[in-house]
């Protein structure tokens, strides 16, 4: 969005219109994950049903501690004045990112600190790309990213073997060495890698036919 970093325009240009439609919008992303994390386990049957338990109750505890940290980020940024819905909501998103990767492999008890550092990785990393000048309306970067890798990462950190339902090596804090923690960070090596490879052939692609200037692809 031109003018939100140059000052040609005014800041209050770039606020949300409507908080209200930003936390249903919330609601109904939080009610969707607990089902798709929960649905992961492809039914009930056997020990699925305790999977499908563990997932959801991995899934509120994150989001407690997501809910938590970004109602203190909000008033520590605002020096105590006001609770900023954007922070609160890219807290819990940053956290149910974070849970997805290992709501069924780890202990209850230990989505809630998972949900805590995916909350600040998501608002440090949006607040970042603000210093950066990159404007991304959404938060999508920090949230999606940000929290997706350590989301990845804590896999490898939690993952407890002794869980029903699951196969999974241990994860360093349980005794599992640097094992699990090593695959889990090819995995964020590859995936990224691909990432950037096909977006970049997309939007390049893309800039060409809509500027007809494959010198300058940005002007599309």
């Amino acid at each position: 969005r031109t003018g939100r970093f140059d000052g040609t325009k005014p800041i209050t240009d770039f606020f949300p219109s409507s908080p209200v439609s930003q936390c249903l919008g919330l609601l109904c992303l939080w009610w969707g994950w607990i089902g798709f994390n929960c649905g992961s386990s492809f039914g009930i049957t056997d020990q699925r049903w305790v999977v499908a338990i563990r997932c959801a109750v991995t899934t509120i505890n994150s989001t407690v501690g997501g809910c938590i940290t970004g109602m203190i980020y909000s008033l520590w940024r605002t020096e105590r004045k006001l609770i900023i819905p954007e922070h609160l909501i890219n807290g819990i998103l940053g956290s149910l990112v974070a849970i997805t990767p290992a709501c069924a492999a780890v202990n209850t008890y230990d989505a809630f600190p998972i949900g805590i550092i995916g909350a600040l990785v998501a608002l440090g990393c949006n607040t970042f790309n603000c210093y950066l000048h990159i404007d991304d309306p959404v938060g999508a970067v920090g949230v999606h990213a940000g929290a997706g890798i350590w989301g990845l990462l804590a896999v490898g950190l939690f993952a407890d073997s002794e869980l029903p339902g699951v196969e999974v090596k241990n994860g360093l804090f349980r005794k599992g060495g640097f094992e699990l923690l090593g695959l889990q960070v090819v995995t964020i090596v590859c995936t990224t890698a691909w990432a950037i490879m096909w977006s970049t052939c997309f939007f390049y692609i893309v800039g060409i036919i809509l500027s007809r200037n494959w010198r300058d692809p940005r002007k599309g």
